[in-house]
């Protein structure tokens, strides 16, 4: 009896640390096997490297910053897609507001 317990308190707990997936908004993302391949334009900031799809950042996960050639240009990004959220709406400090979102385990290239 006990080890039925703590197997449903595992499988619960494991169901709780899953990331959120966020649905493809635009023509310019697709999905496969819980991978999405973004194309957009990369921009760098302050909350650091994002692929710009539709009007909207996406950050990339895991790179520090796009070399300086590929600023402005078109890429492609694959990876899992995940929302965060950010600072709440009336807080006085600096950072993303709101849910954002965010594309993990990703590898990039500049399009062709």
């Amino acid at each position: 009896m006990r080890s039925l317990l703590i197997v449903a308190i595992t499988q619960a707990l494991s169901g709780c640390a899953r990331p959120e997936r966020a649905k493809p908004v635009g023509p310019n993302e697709t999905e496969s096997s819980g991978r999405s391949t973004l194309i957009g334009v990369a921009r760098g900031g302050k909350g650091g490297p994002a692929v710009i799809v539709d009007g909207r950042p996406v950050y990339v996960m895991g790179l520090d910053a796009w070399p300086e050639s590929w600023v402005g240009k078109q890429v492609v990004v694959t990876g899992q897609i995940a929302t965060r959220q950010g600072l709440p709406a009336d807080t006085t400090m600096g950072g993303i507001v709101g849910p954002y979102r965010v594309i993990q385990r990703a590898s990039w290239r500049l399009a062709e």
